[in-house]
């Protein structure tokens, strides 16, 4: 049970003693701190950046608490489409952190992408201010002796990862990940340009009818660069000779699908690029009057435009074949790079196999992993395991029943995966394959069948809600 007395230094009792460690500032550290301080227990929530002495932050660029590397984009927040889903339970329970990306979202079509420096600034403040939880600045590289949830994300530092490997026997599962380039708006060559979301939802605009880099009569998300079809192969050449960051050779390249490199893309082959993150389906060029055969778009960084993300271009070129290679996209010809694409390697635990219930390390009913750990991928499925682990945890800790959220909802489905997926396993977002089917006979048109998905999943979603606690009553 929580000790209540909290007459110490940041909530804590003068003898600076936690109820749980938390391990890991990252997103599904600060969910699960956040949960478990609501519901009155003392966290000391350790992050190794920003530690005395030094530790290494790259790739990371700041100290702060949560700190998104890859994308800015917390994918779909439309609430018929998994993503969406999950951010509407997520919020439902009690989630600190999709607030927060809601109060610092940039336009984005019907994506939630954020601001990411206002957003790790808003958690970082939050979790300071929380009464609940102590910031501890430092590295642990042992399993704690006693209640913790350890959420050190796909970067875990060696100590930690070589005693998690120890404790679960991992066999050195892993994938690579590979994040886009970032470039200054004010770079761009605006005239070969225009703003749009596909299918319509907005005219895109040219550079004669406003400037998207400074904001003014915007009308469109995305910047789009238009690439002809010699452009586009002159590219996609490019991409195939310029020179790569190889792994090392005791290193299995493992690559999860949604983050593919686009060379890994080219070697599938020539037009893999053009219906994957290039594709032009949904986009007219208002100058052309046509659709471009290809097209790279550009995602808003902030909210203020003035940096944008290349969409669907992760990559592991080296930096100058990135500066060369990306140049010869027409709008980006004389592009300021404000950060480069790199690869990087992400850890997590065959949890169905290696883990209990899923999450508890063996023989360790008090010590759970959280997020990308257990095998998820995204941000907003991080989030939601690290809720998920503190759920658990409060429940096993005051020593009440747990029921898992049903498998139709889109917690309840991410938990299953993490639980009972087969081998061999590998992370995976939340989307549509991982619920049940409908009770339905025939083929049913696409969007019917996400509408009635959704349907099921928030009526049966609140239906476990209502025969359980409050989310700050243990749930």
């Amino acid at each position: 049970m929580p000790r209540t007395d909290r007459d110490g230094p940041h909530g804590h009792v003068a003898d600076g003693k936690a109820d749980v460690l938390v391990v890991g500032g990252g997103l599904a550290g600060c969910e699960a701190a956040w949960h478990l301080a609501r519901n009155g227990f003392r966290v000391d929530l350790f992050e190794a950046r920003g530690a005395a002495g030094g530790t290494s932050q790259e790739p990371w660029q700041t100290d702060r608490l949560a700190e998104l590397l890859c994308s800015n984009s917390l994918k779909s927040d439309d609430p018929q489409r998994p993503s969406g889903l999950l951010k509407h339970e997520l919020e439902r329970l009690g989630s600190l952190l999709i607030p927060l990306a809601r109060e610092h979202a940039v336009p984005a079509g019907m994506a939630l992408a954020v601001d990411r420096e206002a957003f790790a600034r808003a958690v970082t403040a939050a979790i300071e201010a929380c009464p609940g939880i102590r910031l501890v600045r430092g590295e642990l590289g042992a399993i704690p002796d006693g209640p913790a949830i350890i959420a050190t994300g796909p970067l875990t530092l060696p100590p930690m990862a070589q005693a998690i490997a120890q404790a679960v026997g991992d066999d050195g599962l892993y994938f690579y990940d590979a994040i886009a380039p970032v470039v200054d708006a004010d770079s761009l060559d605006w005239d070969r340009a225009f703003t749009a979301s596909r299918w319509g939802r907005d005219q895109g605009v040219a550079r004669g009818e406003g400037n998207p880099g400074s904001g003014a009569d915007d009308e469109g998300d995305y910047v789009n660069c238009p690439l002809d079809r010699e452009e586009y192969d002159a590219f996609v050449e490019a991409i195939a000779a310029a020179e790569k960051v190889v792994p090392r050779a005791f290193e299995e390249p493992r690559w999860f699908e949604n983050c593919s490199p686009v060379e890994l893309m080219v070697e599938r082959g020539r037009e893999v690029l053009r219906h994957g993150p290039l594709r032009p389906i949904g986009l007219v060029d208002p100058r052309a009057g046509a659709r471009p055969w290809a097209v790279v778009q550009l995602r808003a960084e902030n909210r203020h435009r003035t940096a944008f993300n290349l969409v669907g271009c992760q990559t592991r070129m080296t930096r100058p074949a990135q500066e060369r290679v990306f140049r010869l996209i027409p709008a980006l010809r004389q592009a300021r790079f404000l950060r480069f694409g790199e690869v990087h390697r992400n850890t997590f635990v065959d949890a169905p196999r290696r883990l209990e219930e899923g999450i508890f390390l063996p023989g360790r009913p008090d010590v759970a992993l959280a997020g990308l750990l257990c095998g998820v991928e995204g941000y907003v499925e991080s989030i939601a395991l690290g809720l998920y682990a503190a759920m658990r945890l409060v429940a096993r800790l005051r020593g009440v029943p747990f029921t898992d959220p049903p498998v139709t909802c889109a917690l309840g489905a991410l938990v299953w995966h993490v639980r009972h997926a087969p081998a061999p396993y590998m992370p995976t977002n939340v989307h549509l394959g991982l619920w049940p089917p409908l009770e339905h006979q025939g083929r049913l048109p696409k969007d019917e069948k996400r509408r009635r998905l959704a349907a099921r999943a928030l009526a049966d979603f609140d239906a476990w809600r209502a025969t359980g606690p409050g989310p700050g009553e243990g749930a």
